[in-house]
């Protein structure tokens, strides 16, 4: 019998009116056994090897027979396939491999001609090749390569908008793979160009462009969103405000549209006296004075602020302060 790489042979002893069995296998090893156990056979060279399987009887009476047969065992052959791909959606590439006398590719889907050691393969999904060649002798060997197919990404983003000038919104652009790069223009009124989720700021009519890159740089998906911007001004402070310490309404700030920078807000009693002064549209008056809680009482306040448009806004009025 013949094999290919490795085997494993069971026997059978068919004598009859034995007493006594030897066998031997070829490549050193024994048994006594009347039916021995499974022999593992391997050839990890590159020239076939040839094992001679003895079996000797012996009757009660002392007469002996014997039987020998051989066994081949041819080497596999051995291939050679090239590395791991990558390409584009839409693109080939040629496959290689040696080794053997022919070769099948397996699957035949997207390849030229799965006979050849060099077929040009198209698929459209990343795939994994695997080819198996064969010898004169009848044995194979098999061996995969893969093909990753970069797809295009897909893109979705922000609709558009309309804000007041001043006004900050959130964009957003979310794409179905995870290692695209992001570019986004114009870069003016952003806070990144390269994030996918920019906060914007503009302050006039924008039309923002993304553009979603593969890693492979296959593809580039753009995306557009429009702002249109109003100019819209105004100062705005609340008539009263709490500060009693519960959390809720215990400061008052300047507010308003369109405010770019503040100038000036101040705080003044009933006496003339300035309690509170700041030039920062965060900063805001919690009801003490040189740390001192001030009285229940109605508040005068001025404010002085330039828009986004260079226009200086002031506004005077009355605060109640309410505990």
């Amino acid at each position: 019998s013949v094999a290919c790489g490795n085997a494993t042979l069971t026997f059978t002893n068919n004598s009859i009116g034995s007493n006594a069995s030897q066998w031997t296998f070829g490549d050193g090893s024994s048994d006594t056994a009347q039916t021995p156990s499974a022999h593992y056979y391997q050839n990890t060279g590159n020239t076939q090897q040839t094992y001679y399987i003895n079996l000797v009887v012996t009757s009660q009476i002392g007469c002996v027979d014997s039987i020998r047969k051989p066994f081949v065992l041819y080497p596999l052959p051995v291939i050679q396939v090239g590395n791991d791909v990558a390409i584009c959606h839409g693109s080939s590439v040629q496959l290689s491999a040696s080794g053997g006398n022919s070769i099948v590719w397996q699957p035949i889907q997207d390849i030229d001609n799965p006979s050849s050691y060099n077929p040009n393969v198209s698929p459209d999904s990343t795939t994994t090749y695997t080819a198996t060649i064969y010898d004169t002798y009848g044995c194979s060997n098999t061996q995969s390569v893969s093909v990753y197919v970069q797809q295009q990404p897909s893109l979705s983003n922000s609709s558009d908008t309309t804000i007041i000038i001043g006004e900050q919104v959130n964009l957003f652009s979310n794409s179905d793979q995870s290692t695209v790069t992001y570019l986004w223009s114009p870069a003016t009124g952003l806070s990144c160009t390269d994030c996918p989720n920019p906060i914007a700021q503009p302050l006039q009519n924008t039309t923002y462009t993304v553009i979603v890159t593969d890693s492979m740089n296959c593809f580039q998906v753009t995306g557009s969103v429009y702002i249109e911007v109003k100019e819209e001004y105004s100062i705005d402070v609340p008539s009263a405000f709490t500060p009693n310490g519960d959390g809720n309404n215990d400061i008052i700030y300047v507010r308003g549209w369109g405010i770019k920078q503040l100038q000036e807000f101040k705080i003044f009693n009933r006496w003339g006296q300035c309690v509170f002064e700041t030039d920062d549209l965060h900063q805001g008056w919690d009801g003490t004075f040189k740390g001192m809680k001030q009285d229940m009482d109605t508040y005068a306040y001025t404010v002085k602020a330039i828009t986004f448009g260079n226009k200086t806004l002031t506004k005077n009025g009355l605060i109640n302060l309410l505990r």
